[in-house]
């Protein structure tokens, strides 16, 4: 009600969405009490608020809150005495398991007007199996906050003596998927879901002092949708993947985008996890959540939560992520964003089916195209 009431986004009639407007009054307008500082009432005898000293008492509880880790306490702190509009949209963090400080720190930069991701769509430029090309829209089904500084770099491939495709940026990009079931759900229809995340690019934040600016590690590419068919989503998970040349983890308690991928010729393009006590491959690419596995999902995204978030152009994966409590169901595109993590910190590729020990030198050195 309040996104679609906003003064300064009306339409041709000069009307709002609802046809209401917004209006916002922060705690410095009238928050009653005493200040500890000059004994003095915040709302003079003609009823004229001290501003200055009501942000100054809320400030210094807030950082209290802050500074002891108590995160539940910081979040309705702001919520029941907000200073600015974007303190009235912060959740509750009584049953959040991530950092909601953090969470929350950097959804206000989005509610702020940050963000560099752009909505879009991945598209065959001529037909299936041709390149993938990236095309702009307002209502597309991804989100893309990276594009190659050279297009070259997108699209690449190898194919076999057999007529398989391989992804050949797999080094630097991961993607996880969750296909959509047909059975009802507690929260909403369960849609399709993928995510690329962007690896550690040492060739990029090499000698960086702090992860502060890092281009790598993080997520640049979401898409949550429900199509037509289940074929159709199938088909977009390929082109995402043939776009960043990158392997997809899938979610395989429906086995359907394995199979959907082998079938199209793009086998190559899956990712199998290795056991490093059995020291092989598993026999099926992705994963299944199950118990075991969803809170293996759960830690994942925790750590990168802790640890990078403060990077995260995507605005949409960290308004699932803050929802999540218990389990997994209906949250498809945080189930994505959980094995593209796990894929990326898999130490698989050092080992083969033998356990011999064998190392990619593309690893650890940038790839340039000269031109002809």
């Amino acid at each position: 009600l309040c996104d679609g009431s906003d003064y300064h986004k009306r339409n041709a009639n000069k009307m709002t969405t609802t046809g209401l407007y917004n209006l916002f009054q922060p705690a410095t307008e009238g928050m009653e009490g005493i200040d500890p500082h000059t004994k003095l009432p915040f709302i003079d005898k003609f009823g004229n608020a001290d501003g200055e000293a009501i942000k100054r008492f809320l400030m210094a509880k807030r950082e209290d809150h802050r500074s002891a880790g108590k995160m539940a306490d910081y979040i309705e702190e702001c919520r029941q005495y907000p200073l600015e509009y974007n303190d009235c949209w912060k959740t509750s963090a009584r049953q959040c398991i991530f950092n909601m400080i953090k969470i929350e720190d950097r959804l206000d930069y989005f509610r702020s007007g940050g963000g560099k991701k752009e909505r879009g769509n991945f598209e065959w430029i001529s037909g299936p199996d041709s390149k993938v090309r990236w095309v702009p829209s307002d209502n597309g089904r991804w989100f893309l906050s990276y594009k190659f500084p050279d297009p070259r770099f997108a699209n690449r491939m190898t194919i076999d003596e057999n007529g398989i495709r391989w992804p050949s940026n797999k080094s630097k990009f991961i993607a996880g998927g969750d296909p959509y079931k047909f059975s009802k759900t507690k929260r909403k229809g369960s849609n399709g879901a993928g995510a690329v995340f962007y690896k550690y690019d040492m060739s990029v934040d090499g000698g960086k002092p702090t992860s502060e600016n890092w281009e790598s590690n993080r997520f640049v590419c979401t898409y949550s949708n429900r199509p037509n068919t289940i074929e159709d989503y199938g088909e977009d998970m390929i082109m995402m993947c043939v776009y960043f040349g990158c392997e997809m983890l899938p979610e395989i308690n429906v086995d359907f985008l394995y199979k959907y991928f082998t079938e199209r010729g793009y086998g190559g393009y899956l990712y199998f996890k290795f056991d490093e006590i059995k020291r092989k491959y598993a026999q099926l690419p992705g994963i299944y959540t199950h118990v075991k596995e969803s809170q293996q999902i759960f830690s994942v995204i925790q750590s990168h939560i802790e640890h990078h978030v403060h990077r995260e152009e995507h605005d949409e994966l960290i308004n699932e992520w803050k929802e999540l409590v218990d389990e997994l169901t209906d949250f498809d595109l945080a189930v994505a964003s959980g094995l593209a993590l796990i894929g990326a910190s898999d130490g698989i590729s050092n080992y083969d089916e033998e356990g011999e020990a064998k190392t990619d030198i593309r690893d650890y050195f940038s790839v340039y195209v000269y031109p002809e």
